[in-house]
C-alpha cells in the first residue's frame, strides 16, 4: 500500500506509521488523516499486528495542521469544510477505537493537530526535547476539546487551550498527557521497548481492557463532546477577528514563516 503523506512498516508484530512531511515539520492535511484512517483499518484486520506505533520523521512529531493548505483554499463553502472536518473525526475515531493498543512517540514539535493525534493513542511516550501545545487559539480557532480529557484537571486544560502557549515534556508529564518521558539519546530504544512489550501481552485481554477504558470515556461524554466540538471548529472557520485578517495579511504579504513570527511575538506581548 502506497502513501503520500507517511511511512508504514510492520516489525516483529509492531505496525510503525511514520508522518511523513519532514520539510512542514511534518503538519498534517486532510490527506493525512485518510491516509492514517486506511492504516487503521488495515492494522484492524490483520492478526499479526498486534501494537501500533505512531512516530513523526526528522526531528519532529507534528507542528500541527498545515495552516498553509487553508489559506490556499480561499473562500471554500462553509459545508465543505464541516464534510472535511466530519471526515477527519471519522480518522480520529479509527485510531481511538482500534482494537489493539497504540503508542505515540514524541519528539520535537507536538503542536496544535499534531497534539490532538498524539493524545488519541493509548501511550504517549516523550523524548526530553519534545515541545507539547495547542496554539489553536492564536489562529482564532478552536482546538479539539477532546483533549480536556487527558488533562490532570480542568484548570490544566484551560490553561493550555486558552493561553495557547508551549511547554516542555516534563511539564506534560506533570499535566497527565505523557506516560513517560526519556532522554532524546535512548529515545527510540525506550520506544520500541514499550511497543515490544506491549506486543507480548495477551491481545484478546488487551483488547477487552481497551474497550472498557473507551466505553467509560464515552459515558463521560467523551463522543458527545467530539461531535460538538467539530461543530464549534467549523463555526470557528467562519468568524475573521481582526488577528486572523492581520496573521492573512502578513502570510500573504510576506508568506507563512513571517506570519507565523508575527503571531508568536503579538500573543506574547513582545509587540
Amino acid at each position: 500500500m502506497e502513501f503520500n503523506n507517511i511511512l508504514f512498516e510492520v516489525k516483529d508484530h509492531i505496525a510503525i506509521v511514520t508522518l511523513n512531511r519532514p520539510q512542514k515539520l511534518n503538519a498534517v492535511t486532510a490527506e493525512s488523516y485518510a491516509e492514517l484512517e486506511r492504516v487503521a483499518d488495515m492494522v484492524a484486520k490483520d492478526d499479526d499486528i498486534r501494537v501500533l506505533l505512531l512516530r513523526g520523521q526528522g526531528d519532529n512529531f507534528s507542528s500541527g495542521f498545515d495552516v498553509g493548505t487553508d489559506l490556499k483554499k480561499g473562500e471554500e463553502p462553509i459545508y465543505h469544510r464541516w464534510d472535511r472536518l466530519q471526515e477527519e473525526l471519522q480518522s480520529y475515531k479509527k485510531l481511538f477505537h482500534l482494537p489493539k493498543p497504540t503508542v505515540s512517540a514524541v519528539d520535537g514539535y507536538c503542536l496544535g493537530a499534531g497534539f490532538e493525534l498524539a493524545l488519541i493513542s493509548d501511550f504517549v511516550i516523550a523524548a526530553d526535547t519534545a515541545r507539547f501545545g495547542t496554539p489553536q487559539i492564536r489562529h482564532c480557532m478552536m482546538p479539539l476539546v477532546r483533549t480536556i480529557w487527558s488533562f490532570n484537571t480542568v484548570s490544566q486544560a484551560k490553561a493550555s487551550l486558552m493561553l495557547g502557549e508551549r511547554y516542555d515534556a516534563y511539564k506534560a508529564q506533570e499535566m497527565g498527557l505523557v506516560y513517560k518521558v526519556v532522554p532524546q539519546a535512548d529515545f527510540e530504544k525506550e520506544y520500541m521497548l514499550l511497543a515490544k512489550k506491549l506486543s507480548r501481552l495477551p491481545k484478546e485481554t488487551m483488547r477487552m481492557i481497551k474497550q472498557l477504558c473507551n466505553k467509560t470515556m464515552e459515558l463521560q461524554g467523551y463522543d458527545t463532546i467530539d461531535h460538538w466540538g467539530m461543530d464549534m471548529c467549523a463555526l470557528s472557520m467562519l468568524m475573521v477577528p481582526e488577528e486572523r485578517q492581520k496573521f492573512n495579511e502578513v502570510a500573504e504579504r510576506d508568506g507563512m514563516r513571517a506570519a507565523l513570527k508575527w503571531m508568536n511575538s503579538y500573543f506574547d506581548c513582545k509587540e
